[in-house]
């Protein structure tokens, strides 16, 4: 064993050997030795503090003269470092006790949020800030997700964190699970510029299929001021044996320190709750992916069951169209073939009126609901073209006006003139939006007026100057004097289905108003309405068209009543294919009419049959028929070969696009639906063929249409006529229509006094009309 010098206090410059019996400074290394001797120190005794095997201090006893500690004095002092190093313990348990508690804590409510919310890991994260930052005792904090960045508390900007991560995957291309220092400066020189936030970090990275998600906590800069036992600038010393020692004190000079671009360590407890940080986000990550899998397959499972369910939707419509229009095309068109009959008396005219108001009725109800059908499955596109404006809102008006004579109703169409007459958009969906809002308009008003305005506003951009071809934004305000629209209805009034508690009575498919706005939106606008119950309602469409030069507007033709052929033509052989007997004759009763040569087949097979004996001109296809459907007799007369080219219509009740764009491709020349118009039979044939017809002379002229509302054989009735007919009859009249009594109101109508024949004339005719609505409203108290 290599022996130890020990010196005697007064021999500083003639050392002695000390007697190490009376001596416990046994292992002092030699340096010690030396400070003591330069310290003038030569009495020494020290009380060690540790933590469990650690030293964590010491409480070092200087004497300037030896000085002998006595056995009961060691002890004693040794008990005090072992109660010292117990309390140290204890407070060391205390603090960690309560720090492991909030991280505890802490990690429960975050793993429990991440299970709630396994879809949506950064909004856990968003709503969970500060619970982040007390984890691990930080100041700021950077998430990155899904190449989402979030800060949060006292961090660099976001230009700083990516740099930083860059760095840090370029040093680490597969980074330990935590990475810490508390001198970040010292291997990442950048940092300089961040000591006040980030002058220590805490980076825990997860990588999941070569993406990498990170949590960076941050610590700002913490200067401290260290006082050095020797000079820090040159610690180490070499003796003459060559052995390294710190080099000793050799005075009571203090050397001092101040620390910079460092943050406060990072505690080992601190480091494990980031580790554990790491765990639970890493599963709530996985979740989420896992739960993203399982919803993509669901949604594709969805939208496989979905597009089944559309295939079945779209037969089952096609189904019923068909179904549907195929016996209003026999109810609509045989009515109106009887309606040219001159012979029939006022009353069977009357009949037929209602039979095709109600087949009408009928048939737009079938037509919304097609039509918001296709609107969903999202078969619906423009059809834009050219057209004139002002024919279609004077054709509007036409149509209307005879609804508002009958009800007494004033009428008024106003077109701004600044308002181009000539437009390219789609005419058809226009004037269906136009349609449903004015004849919503007469239908909740039951005194007073309906008034359409028509304004216009071009679209111009800076750089752009007014002119033709210039887009436009077309107003039309439709206001009217009706019952109005409660508060609750104004919501949902333009809901599929939804119909207000007054249109629950009145007919209705509660879907005009969705399909009109979903029209104007297609065409860049939208449908608005404002309305005070009591007072009338105020609907206003808007619609974004071109305006177009006059001369690329085709003259549109007028719909008049066709009684021949022109002399001097060939006679036209037309056939009509078929499966329904009643279309058959209908058709056939119509064509011939006017001259034409018809003959007629069930089923494909017996038309190509008659084809080839016959070689019609033209030939009116059904396309919806047992044995051999429309499409395959197509075909097959296509394949045959012939002189002349026949031209085929294809016949349909089908009303979806995809029919016609499938007709056309089969070979049709042209495309008409069930149920027809005669007007646009005789129009088709007479386009394909060349046909030129003898036409009836229109029953109205512009001018008179007008003001058709004049034509009514009674002028409107004001409440207080009917109130002159006293309180009694009146409200008799009133509760007759509440109960919707006829034979009552005709009883009540015929006590009126004969000096009041206009009015008991003018009930008559409402009670004919089942305008009962119109009863209570003039009769209402």
């Amino acid at each position: 064993m290599q022996g130890i010098s020990f010196w005697l206090a007064d021999a500083l410059f003639t050392p002695q050997k000390l007697d190490p019996l009376k001596a416990y400074l046994r292992g002092v290394a030699a340096g010690h030795l030396e400070y003591l001797k330069n310290m003038g120190v030569w009495g020494s005794m020290s009380i060690s503090i540790r933590n469990e095997n650690q030293l964590w201090g010491m409480i070092a006893c200087h004497n300037c003269q030896p000085k002998y500690i006595d056995y009961q004095t060691r002890k004693a002092c040794e008990l005090l470092g072992q109660f010292a190093s117990i309390e140290l313990l204890r407070q060391q348990e205390i603090e960690t006790t309560r720090y492991q508690i909030s991280v505890k804590s802490i990690q429960e409510e975050l793993r429990q949020a991440f299970s709630d919310e396994v879809d949506f890991v950064q909004q856990v994260i968003d709503l969970n800030q500060d619970q982040l930052l007390a984890l691990v005792c930080a100041q700021g904090a950077a998430i990155l997700l899904d190449d989402r960045l979030t800060l949060i508390g006292k961090t660099p900007t976001s230009a700083q964190v990516e740099a930083l991560i860059a760095w840090f995957l370029a040093q680490n291309p597969k980074p330990e699970p935590i990475f810490f220092t508390n001198a970040l400066s010292q291997i990442y020189p950048q940092a300089a510029d961040i000591t006040d936030v980030a002058s220590g970090v805490a980076i825990v990275s997860i990588m999941i299929k070569k993406k990498s998600h990170h949590i960076i906590w941050f610590r700002p800069e913490q200067l401290q001021t260290v006082n050095w036992a020797g000079a820090s600038s040159n610690p180490i010393t070499i003796a003459d044996d060559g052995e390294k020692r710190y080099t000793p004190r050799k005075s009571f000079e203090l050397w001092i320190e101040t620390v910079r671009n460092q943050s406060i360590p990072w505690q080992p407890l601190e480091i494990e709750a980031a580790s554990e940080m790491r765990k639970i986000l890493m599963q709530a990550i996985l979740d989420s992916a896992q739960s993203a899998l399982e919803r993509t397959a669901e949604l594709e499972k969805t939208a496989k069951e979905s597009a089944i369910a559309s295939r079945a939707k779209s037969e089952f419509l096609a189904k019923m169209s068909h179904e549907l229009r195929t016996p209003l095309t026999a109810i609509l068109g045989f009515t109106n073939l009887i309606s040219h009959d001159r012979s029939l008396i006022t009353t069977h005219k009357e009949h037929l009126e209602i039979i095709s108001r109600s087949g009408e009725h009928l048939l737009s109800l079938i037509n919304d609901v097609l039509e918001i059908s296709k609107i969903e499955s999202g078969q619906i596109d423009l059809l834009e073209h050219p057209f004139d404006l002002y024919r279609l809102i004077y054709s509007i008006r036409d149509m209307v006006a005879i609804r508002a004579a009958n009800k007494g109703l004033e009428l008024h169409f106003q077109i701004a003139p600044i308002v181009p007459q000539y437009v390219y958009g789609d005419a058809g969906k226009l004037r269906q939006i136009l349609l449903n809002i004015v004849g919503n308009a007469l239908k909740f008003t039951l005194v007073g007026q309906v008034r359409m305005e028509i304004f216009a506003q071009q679209i111009v951009n800076k750089s752009e100057s007014i002119s033709v071809n210039a887009r436009w934004k077309f107003s039309f305000e439709v206001s009217d004097s009706g019952i109005g629209i409660p508060d609750h209805d104004l919501k949902s009034i333009f809901d599929t289905f939804n119909q207000t508690d007054q249109g629950r009575y009145l007919q209705g498919s509660g879907l005009g108003l969705s399909i009109s706005r979903q029209f104007a939106r297609m065409m860049a606008g939208d449908v608005t309405v404002s309305s005070k119950l009591g007072e009338g309602s105020n609907f206003l469409a808007e619609v974004q068209m071109m305006e177009v030069e006059a001369n690329i507007v085709a003259a549109l033709k007028d719909h008049k009543l066709v009684i021949s052929l022109k002399a001097g033509q060939p006679t036209y052989r037309i056939l009509v294919v078929d499966d329904v007997l009643e279309i058959r004759q209908l058709l056939v009763n119509l064509l011939e009419s006017v001259g034409l040569e018809v003959r007629t087949a069930e089923n494909g097979a017996v038309a190509i049959a008659i084809y080839q004996e016959w070689l019609p001109h033209l030939i009116l296809m059904d396309i919806s028929m047992p044995i051999m459907d429309g499409y395959e007799a197509i075909r097959q007369i296509k394949a045959i070969p012939a002189e002349t080219s026949t031209k085929i219509i294809a016949l349909t009740a089908s009303a979806f696009d995809s029919d016609r764009i499938a007709a056309l491709k089969a070979g049709c020349d042209d495309f008409v639906v069930k149920p027809f118009s005669e007007a646009i039979v005789f129009e088709k044939i007479g386009n394909l063929l060349g046909a030129e017809y003898i036409y009836a002379e229109t029953l109205l002229l512009d001018s008179d249409k007008v003001n058709l509302q004049s034509k009514s054989p009674f002028k409107p009735m004001t409440k207080a006529e009917m109130q002159s007919l006293g309180n009694e009859l009146v409200s008799s009249i009133h509760q007759a229509a509440l109960l919707l009594d006829e034979s009552t109101l005709h009883e009540l109508i015929d006590q009126i006094p004969a000096n009041h024949k206009s009015i008991a004339q003018i009930l008559n005719s409402m009670v004919a009309k089942l305008q009962f609505e119109l009863i209570l409203e003039l009769t209402k108290p």
